[in-house]
């Protein structure tokens, strides 16, 4: 029974090119009879790796040069990229641990040598000292040795009596207070006998150290320097707070 041009399929193909057979392509042949055929007592994963290795075979088709090259690249790639990221590591660590043990033995000697050097130093002080209690003649490094022990101490002894920032602070606040005590006292009168008697003899020792201290300063030109570069570094220790309290 003839169907109707309403009932007929549309848009089918009935040129020559419908009856010709397909181009044969190699990718898209069937499966050979050697991949389909399952072998005895194949288990359900056994199968689907079979049948996933073939059809990977069919797209990818026969390994060439190219495919190899390619694998062989990526995988020297990969072990250049590790090599290179673990021996940068390995020279950081490497070079951390060389200049942490360069900076402590630069410490360690360092403070060696200035112990050696202080001990050197208390040495030749004591022996210039020695020198000078026994009258001899100095030389003018034992004399600047003498003078700068000297002002070291001094030194030392006026910080120890400066008050600290408690004592500064209620001394600014009190100094016109201190001031009119002092004057109060001056009223007052004079002193006992015994107090005149202890200060006269006060002055007489501070006269003799001072004559003891003038005939050690009289050294060479290096000793002078020396000593005046020494009490211009105690007088620069007192700080701003020392000027503030000053004014």
């Amino acid at each position: 029974m003839p169907r109707s041009p309403t009932d007929a399929t549309r848009f089918t193909a009935t040129g020559p090119y419908a009856s010709s057979p397909p181009f044969s392509n190699p990718r898209n042949l069937p499966l050979s009879t050697f991949d389909t055929t399952p072998p005895p007592n194949e288990t359900p994963q056994q199968k689907l790796a079979r049948l996933r290795a073939a059809h990977q075979r069919q797209i990818n088709g026969p390994p060439t040069l190219l495919t190899l090259g390619r694998t062989w690249a990526d995988r020297l790639h990969r072990f250049t990229a590790l090599s290179l990221i673990t021996i940068t590591l390995i020279s950081g660590a490497v070079a951390t641990a060389g200049i942490t043990d360069m900076v402590l033995h630069n410490r360690r000697r360092k403070g060696e040598w200035l112990a050696q050097k202080q001990a050197e130093t208390a040495a030749a002080t004591a022996e210039a000292k020695r020198a000078l209690a026994a009258g001899e003649r100095l030389t003018e490094e034992q004399m600047l040795l003498v003078n700068q022990d000297r002002a070291a101490r001094e030194a030392r002894e006026r910080k120890e009596r400066e008050p600290g920032w408690g004592g500064r602070v209620w001394g600014w606040i009190t100094g016109g207070l201190e001031q009119e005590e002092k004057q109060g006292g001056k009223l007052r009168g004079g002193l006992p006998e015994g107090e005149i008697v202890e200060g006269v003899k006060t002055e007489m020792g501070k006269t003799e150290e001072a004559v003891v201290v003038n005939t050690v300063r009289k050294g060479g030109p290096l000793d002078q320097e020396a000593e005046k570069a020494v009490e211009g570094l105690a007088d620069r220790g007192r700080g701003l707070v020392s000027w503030l309290t000053r004014r």
